[in-house]
């Protein structure tokens, strides 16, 4: 099996797995509930992928519209910020300008990322998008 076909079955995978999961009438999970705790769950569920797409040469656009979303979330845009842990993050988010907002705030996750040029222009033009600039 290729590694383009390994990656496309974990895809199917996952894709299938959560089409079960929120097509449960019981599981009642709210998007401020999910978004709780972002400082953790983003370490955990995003920086693995978009480490592994950065050694790979490869832009994650998923996960740079993720953090996009994450770091507006962080500067107020939306609901209000339910993180225990998000209180340095909610800092690095504090600056005037959005592109140091980014590249701060990926630096928190990870330190460097945010000396990373190409993935801190996807962010930064991700989070433009969102704001319908």
């Amino acid at each position: 099996m290729s590694a383009f076909e390994e990656h496309y079955e974990t895809i199917a995978g996952y894709r299938s797995a959560l089409l079960t999961r929120f097509s449960n009438p019981r599981v009642q999970h709210r998007l401020a509930q999910i978004a709780a705790d972002g400082s953790t769950k983003l370490k955990v569920r995003t920086l693995p992928t978009i480490v592994a797409e950065r050694a790979a040469g490869r832009v994650p656009t998923g996960c740079a519209t993720t953090l996009a979303a994450w770091v507006l979330h962080l500067r107020g845009l939306g609901a209000p910020v339910k993180d225990p842990g998000g209180a340095a993050a909610a800092r690095a988010a504090g600056s005037p300008e959005l592109a140091a907002a980014v590249q701060a705030v990926l630096d928190w996750l990870s330190a460097g990322l945010g000396d990373d040029e190409e993935f801190v222009t996807a962010v930064l033009d991700r989070a433009l998008a969102i704001l319908g600039h």
